[in-house]
Parts: structure tokens; sequence; C-alpha cells
């Protein structure tokens, strides 16, 4: 029998909620285990729900998803979570970073969300070095303009990560790191390559000129242009590197 995936839902809009729980209910792997519609009663019943994975609208009465992580998150009742809203934005983006495993923009196919699920659980069973620098990646792509609601964002964190325990992977990144990171998704290097470009090009677009030139320096000629992948994956690793030394340095 497949791993059950226990799952709460919390969504202002009651119709909105009962449909999520119908189609996730036609998963084999996923059960949702309840609903509230409001942001209290989630915070009051989600604890001792059984559910591992908070399914939650940004948009709820009573308490907003944001302060709903946030409490879960510091009473540590909050294993995994997934934000599904019609409400996103840069700033709401910066605002939930390190809160939930996943973000997606509504309307969202089932098949998508049901795989954002389970990658945000099963993906528990990564070496635990990875979990460690998960957070400090999501950041830095956020403050560099990658939006987490993109396919090119989950395929830039998990590459960042594999590159931070080998760094010889940013020598073969046609050959190894999109096949590695393909292998996880269970999607093709040629997908991965595109939703990676893709991603770097919109993050260009996000961040202005003096942004660009604070985080990466003079590593990237002309500004007005997006570098390539390997470029940015190269730069972002030496980003995250010096944002260790920094920390270490306060210690």
């Amino acid at each position: 029998m497949e791993r059950l995936i226990r799952v709460f839902i919390a969504d202002g809009s009651r119709d909105c909620a009962c449909l999520l729980s119908e189609a996730l209910g036609r998963e084999e792997d996923i059960a949702v285990v309840d609903a509230a519609c409001r942001g209290d009663e989630a915070l009051e019943r989600f604890p001792t729900s059984g559910a591992e994975v908070l399914l939650t609208e940004l948009l709820l009465p009573g308490l907003d998803g944001l302060s709903l992580l946030r409490r879960l998150r510091e009473a540590g009742a909050l294993r995994h979570a997934v934000v599904l809203s019609g409400f996103f934005n840069d700033h709401m983006a910066r605002a939930l970073s390190g809160l939930a495993d996943a973000y997606l923009a509504k309307p969202v196919g089932t098949e998508e969300l049901a795989r954002h699920i389970r990658e945000c659980v099963l993906g528990a069973a990564a070496p635990a070095a990875l979990r460690d620098d998960s957070a400090a990646v999501t950041r830095a792509l956020i403050d560099c303009g990658v939006m987490p609601h993109l396919d090119g964002f989950r395929y830039l964190r998990f590459a960042l990560l594999v590159i931070r325990s080998d760094r010889s992977l940013l020598r073969g990144v046609t050959k190894s790191l999109y096949r590695d990171v393909a292998k996880h998704f269970a999607t093709t290097p040629v997908c991965v390559e595109r939703s990676v470009r893709s991603a770097v090009e919109r993050a260009w677009q996000h961040m202005s000129t003096d942004e660009r030139r604070r985080t990466f320096g003079t590593l990237f000629d002309p500004w007005d242009k997006a570098p390539s992948n390997v470029p940015f994956l190269t730069a972002m690793t030496e980003y995250l590197d010096a944002a260790g030394d920094d920390r270490e340095n306060l210690r």
C-alpha cells in the first residue's frame, strides 16, 4: 500500500474547500482529514487533526493565511505547508519565505496540486544537509526575484542544494545536473532547462539594475540581458557562499 498523505485544507470559500477536498480525495495516496473556512479555526484544529500537510489560502477570515502559517510554525505544529492562493505578489512571496514548501497561484489543476503535496512530504527523505540548506536557498532565490510559484523555482532550488554538496556539478550542468533534477521531479532534462531559463528571465525583469549590481557585482554584462542558466547557477552559488560566510562572522 502506498504511503497515505494526510491533508488539512484552510480556505475562506466553503465551495472551494469542498471542491479541493473532493478532487484530492480521488488521489489514492492523499486523504483530506479536515477543512476550515476561517484561519482561527484552522489554528485551533490543525494541530490535533493528524494532518501532515496544511493546504491554505492566504485570504482567510478570522486569521489570515500568513499569520496562520507563522503561528503554527512558532508552535512547532507544522511540518509541511502548501499555499494555494489567488492573491500573490513579490512582497507576499518574500513574506512567505521559509513558511511553506510550495506556493501555487489559483487556478491550479488537481494533478499539479497533488504533485506538489507529494513532493513537499516525500522530499523530507532528502539528505539532512540538503534539508538544512533549503530555507537559505529559498530566501536567496526569492530575494533575487525568482518567484516560488514557478516550476523553475523548484528546479533551481533543488539544483542549488545539490551543487552546494558537490560543486563539480557546475561543470556538467547539461549532462549531469539537469538529468538529476529531472529524475527527482519525474520530468525531462529539456523541461528542466526551459523552466529554469524562463524563471531566470522573469527574475531579471523583477530586479532593477541597482539590485542586480548589489547582488551579483560585476558578474553579468550587459545588465539589461538575463544571464544563461549556468552563469546564474554559478553566481547564486557564490551569493549563497557569501551569505553563509556573513552569518558565520556574526556568531
